[in-house]
């Protein structure tokens, strides 16, 4: 098992990674574990296409249980790793969701998009860096 503490050098990474996620926070969720981190990150990868797609299946077939339900899991999915605005934006959806008015949910969800686009690339530079290979 590797430990990588958590330190100023990751807060400074997390930073200069836009803000897109926060390295030092994500670690500190595995209590430094790394190899955790990584399989965390490949989880992810495997399941947010899904997800992502189940969110916008529910918002353009107006179906206000599914959203709540799909949208809390990739709230709690991009929460590990300390992604803010996904976070937000994926509760946005949730509530969205559990009140039933779909109102504004497109355009929370292409919101959504943007944010997950830019958290993909913020979370391969983190494995590679947890795991060079």
């Amino acid at each position: 098992m590797t430990n990588i503490g958590v330190s100023q050098q990751n807060r400074a990474q997390s930073q200069a990674a836009g803000g897109v996620i926060d390295r030092a926070r994500a670690l500190a969720r595995v209590d430094g574990d790394g190899e955790l981190m990584v399989s965390l990150v490949d989880i992810f990868f495997t399941e947010s296409a899904p997800l992502m797609e189940a969110i916008r299946t529910a918002v353009t077939s107006g179906d206000p249980v599914k959203l709540e339900k799909t949208a809390h899991r990739l709230k709690g999915s991009v929460s590990v790793f300390g992604a803010e605005a996904a976070t937000q934006t994926a509760f946005e959806l949730e509530k969205i969701g559990r009140d039933g008015n779909l109102t504004n949910a497109a355009e929370i969800f292409f919101r959504l998009e943007q944010q997950m686009a830019s958290l993909q690339p913020a979370l391969k530079q983190f494995r590679s860096e947890l795991h060079p290979s």
